[in-house]
């Protein structure tokens, strides 16, 4: 059995700025204050698809509701609330344009925001993203755990949960937050102990880097056909953040649509579930197979050179 991803002949990547004062001519400023690859490499497209920026005042603007479901620390959140004005990015590209385009996009984005003092919100993975260009800028290369990919969650009622009991509960539903930048469905798991979120994180974060491997191997696929039982390589996790695999476990999966009524709308949710052949409990699943992939590793420093996944695509097939 396969699963079909249609890819689509544009994606949008929406970034706001939430600053006290924004520019009348936010062009100007973009052009006066971006300099160097990649952000300078776009500005020649401004005022068009690839590149629009648009200064709102804050009362005027649509996206309250998006910026209210990204996640920031209490001082942040009521600055993103107190904001007088919005700077407004938006990038409307083919897939095959990516990642460069999106690095570039982020980098006029990141640049506003370090000039009008403002807070910089992803609107497609809801997270702050540091303005300071001089610190946490934008690679040469691509790395998906450079604020590419977040990681959200839903509170299951009727999870038990059990701070006694964190390996029996079924407390979580994670899902991704930016894949769909890129024209591919978000991810999910559901029914997760709280013992094992980022054990579960890091199976979603392997798959991703399967999935955009594989969409950048052929930039000219109109459609992705999945198989439906997979596994989850050490070197997919890995290469979330640019390295090579040093340790972990391969991890079977099953692949179906997801069903859930309360995720994001408007994007595809492609759940990650026990393949066929576990017989056992969630909550085994995740101790003896979930727990096995990459249980412990938060982040990583990348290889030198860089373990590339825009130029060394994994195939992704049944069991490999």
């Amino acid at each position: 059995m396969s699963i079909t991803v249609p890819v689509p002949k544009t994606v949008m990547s929406r970034f706001v700025v939430a600053a006290d004062e924004v520019p009348k001519d936010p062009y100007a400023m973009a052009r006066a204050q971006v300099t160097g690859p990649p952000g300078e490499e776009v500005l020649d497209r401004l005022g068009t698809p690839l590149l629009r920026i648009r200064a709102v005042a804050a009362a005027d603007s649509i996206w309250h509701g998006d910026l209210a479901a990204v996640a920031a620390a209490d001082d942040e959140r009521d600055r993103l609330g107190a904001a007088a004005g919005h700077l407004i990015i938006e990038s409307e590209t083919a897939p095959e344009a990516r990642p460069r385009m999106a690095q570039a996009v982020r980098a006029v984005a990141r640049a506003l925001a370090e000039t009008t003092g403002g807070l910089l919100a992803d609107l497609c993975t809801a997270q702050l993203v540091p303005p300071d260009r001089r610190a946490d800028g934008e690679r040469d290369w691509f790395r998906v755990a450079d604020g590419w990919l977040g990681i959200d969650c839903v509170i299951n009622a009727d999870g038990g949960m059990d701070a006694d009991k964190p390996t029996e509960c079924a407390c979580l539903c994670l899902f991704t937050r930016g894949l769909s930048r890129f024209g591919l469905p978000e991810l999910v798991i559901d029914r997760v102990a709280c013992a094992y979120d980022l054990a579960a994180t890091n199976v979603m974060r392997g798959l991703a880097v399967r999935l955009l491997g594989r969409l950048w191997a052929d930039p000219d696929a109109r459609e992705l056909r999945l198989d439906e039982s997979i596994v989850v390589e050490p070197e997919d996790m890995w290469g979330y953040w640019g390295a090579r695999p040093l340790f972990g476990l391969p991890v079977p999966v099953r692949l179906a649509d997801a069903g859930r009524s309360d995720l994001p709308s408007g994007v595809r949710h492609l759940e990650l579930l026990p393949h066929p052949n576990f017989r056992g409990t969630r909550a085994e699943w995740g101790a003896e197979v979930l727990n096995e992939g990459l249980p412990s590793v938060a982040g990583w420093q990348p290889d030198t050179p860089p373990y590339r996944i825009d130029r060394q695509p994994v195939p992704l097939t049944e069991g490999g």
